[in-house]
């Protein structure tokens, strides 16, 4: 593992090095000079720290909202006397990703799948086959048929 210093890991995420030494002792941990070795756990905690002091939280990732804006003109009045109105519909939608208890249901949804598509291509191979009897069905009559009338 290369040693990283606090003044190396501010030219990394491009913060000046007293701000960077700010939020190391505010998420509590013990660097005060800019030579001082930072390790992998410490980067950790510090990346903790200011996510919750942000609010960059797991709600946030779960959540995302959506603001869509259309312009469009409505004709108020008749024939050339009408004139057009512009008109703006602002639209706001909220998804919100539902957390999985397990991940057994995926397995039966997919499993259900799998079953529904095997019942419809056992029904399509059903009925093939039933065409094909037909069609030899029909020739055998058309055959008899023909030698009827010879």
């Amino acid at each position: 593992m290369a040693k990283v210093t606090v003044k190396q890991l501010a030219e990394t995420v491009k913060v000046p090095v007293d701000r960077l030494l700010k939020q190391m002792q505010e998420a509590g941990l013990s660097h005060s000079l800019d030579e001082d070795v930072v390790t992998e756990e410490e980067k950790q905690q510090l990346l903790a720290h200011l996510q919750k002091f942000r609010g960059d939280s797991q709600d946030s990732k779960r959540k995302i909202t959506l603001k869509r804006k259309s312009t469009g003109t409505i004709k108020q009045g008749q024939g050339r006397t009408g004139r057009d109105i512009t008109v703006e519909v602002r639209k706001k939608r909220t998804y919100i990703k539902k957390e999985e208890s397990s991940s057994e249901p995926v397995k039966t949804q997919d499993e259900l799948i799998v079953k529904q598509s095997e019942i419809e291509a056992r029904k399509i191979r059903e009925q093939e086959s039933a065409r094909v009897e037909a069609e030899a069905q029909t020739r055998l009559e058309e055959e008899k048929l023909a030698e009827a009338k010879k």
